[in-house]
């Protein structure tokens, strides 16, 4: 979002080349929705339990 402000900002004829500070406000609530959703567990699939981040095996154990 920043870099789409600064180029409208510094070129004034700025023409937006499909990328719009709407597009990025909709990217980021789907990027902290899919974070949200993670740290709740609730990602299909996802075993909290024993994986990490990355779905890997952890080795970690309580």
């Amino acid at each position: 979002m920043w870099s789409v402000l600064e180029a409208m900002e510094s070129d004034p004829d700025y023409e937006p080349n499909f990328e719009s500070l709407e597009d990025s406000g909709k990217d980021l609530i789907n990027y902290a929705s899919f974070l949200v959703a993670y740290l709740r567990g609730g990602i299909p699939g996802q075993d909290a339990i024993d994986k990490d981040l990355l779905n890997r095996k952890s080795n970690v154990r309580d």
